[in-house]
């Protein structure tokens, strides 16, 4: 290309400088993004796999790998006024429950496989304060030692 004076030409290669450097910046953030997107999901495996599907919690919201994973409910039943108990489908040889409240939705732990005491546990949420009463307690008790019994029976070897 032609240029009349060498102010044209330094104004036609600072414009060049210009948007290679838009470009570079634009490439920068994408890459930055990309890192970001992998750092997430790789967040959120490890959450999958160490709770399984919904029971993985971040900022108080579970992590679904999935939006068309559900809870499905379990098979020990428990009628409670206040609590409900929904059973989560994760890739591991136990189960693991979370404790909902009926009335606010709220999740107030999980109850899941605690190996150092070969039992099930009850882990409280630590997103915010829980409260619970002794008819609570007694609720996640009772599924508890429902649970325990369950696991203890199937693991049972006959010889």
């Amino acid at each position: 290309m032609n240029y009349k004076s060498q102010e044209e030409y330094d104004q036609a290669m600072s414009d060049n400088a210009q948007a290679e450097a838009d470009n570079e910046a634009e490439l920068e953030h994408q890459r930055a993004m990309d890192e970001w997107n992998v750092e997430i999901n790789r967040l959120t495996d490890y959450l999958y796999a160490m709770y399984g599907s919904g029971t993985g919690v971040l900022f108080g919201m579970p992590i679904l790998k999935s939006l068309e994973e559900k809870p499905s409910m379990p098979t020990i039943k428990c009628d409670d006024k206040w609590l409900r108990f929904d059973e989560w489908k994760p890739k591991t040889k136990t189960r693991v429950i979370c404790v909902m409240s009926k009335c606010s939705e709220d999740s107030l732990g999980i109850i899941k496989w605690h190996p150092a005491w070969r039992n099930y546990c009850f882990f409280p949420t630590i997103d915010y304060p829980t409260v619970h009463s002794d008819r609570c307690l007694l609720s996640i008790s009772t599924f508890i030692m429902q649970l325990n019994d369950e696991h203890k029976k199937r693991t049972k070897k006959v010889v």
